[in-house]
């Protein structure tokens, strides 16, 4: 990754922090409060940059247009999910390969365990999704064969999580025409985002290898399937812990479209 785009984010970050404290602070909002306020809006900030990295590592700027539509609906609402963005954003580089190394065993364990604190807070889906995350990321190159132990660890994890954790709520909010508009714009910008980014060779943060095609696209999938299904089974709530990851779809999704109407380009080739 560009070390010009990582300071750029850093810079945003911090600024923001900066921004939303002295604002905080000069309408008189106790020091913690304001502190808290200013940390979780950065966080949502950074968080929609580092997602949309993930899903389209082949263009460095395309993550920074959703960065001022997360800002002002940070202003709007409480904080994201730190648990589940964070584990949305393991999940990518896994299955990507991004880092430039093999996934470790800890890094497996810490995905099987924010998986179920996941769980435990009635996001279900985290610890089903991670079976196959795991026996995509041991058979995909460079294969990682240790991956299928944890396979199996985390569907057991599940079965044990449902016997011993009561009240969790399997069933799925009623749609209406907000919801499935939602689902309906998530599912476009997953679309548009994969028919349109660029086919050139990505190398990883060390610049070392090849990311394989498949991994990207398996990068950008299970996210777009967990955030779907919290929308169906938690409704307006998975919105408030999800909104920097789906705004990551979106803006995406909108770079590209961009500049498939400016350069009349379509992917690097010209439209017919």
């Amino acid at each position: 990754m560009s070390r010009k785009t990582n300071r750029l984010v850093a810079g945003i970050t911090l600024g923001t922090a900066v921004v939303i404290l002295g604002c905080q602070l000069a309408a008189a909002a106790p020091f913690l409060e304001a502190l808290g306020t200013a940390g979780a809006t950065a966080f949502a900030v950074f968080m929609s940059w580092a997602i949309g990295r993930e899903i389209d590592p082949a263009c460095e700027w395309s993550a920074f247009v959703a960065l001022p539509f997360t800002l002002i609906i940070a202003l709007f609402f409480d904080g994201p999910g730190f648990v589940f963005l964070f584990f949305i954003l393991l999940v990518s580089r896994v299955l990507n390969g991004s880092s430039g190394m093999r996934s470790t065993s800890i890094d497996s364990f810490l995905l099987i365990i924010l998986g179920a604190i996941l769980y435990y807070d009635g996001i279900f889906t985290a610890l089903l999704i991670l079976s196959p995350v795991f026996i995509f990321d041991a058979h995909l190159h460079p294969q990682n064969r240790k991956q299928n132990i944890f396979a199996l660890i985390s569907p057991f994890l599940f079965l044990v999580m449902l016997l011993i954790v009561p009240g969790i709520s399997f069933t799925a909010e009623t749609v209406d025409i907000y919801k499935l508009g939602s689902l309906l714009l998530l599912a476009a910008a997953f679309m548009v985002l994969s028919i349109l980014s660029s086919d050139k060779p990505v190398y990883d943060d060390k610049n070392k290898m090849i990311l394989l095609r498949q991994r990207i696209s398996l990068a950008r999938l299970v996210p777009v399937v967990l955030i779907i299904t919290a929308l169906v089974f938690e409704g307006p709530r998975a919105f408030v812990l999800l909104y920097p990851a789906g705004l990551a779809y979106y803006g995406t999704a909108f770079y590209h479209l961009g500049r498939m109407i400016k350069t009349g380009q379509f992917a690097g080739r010209k439209v017919n």
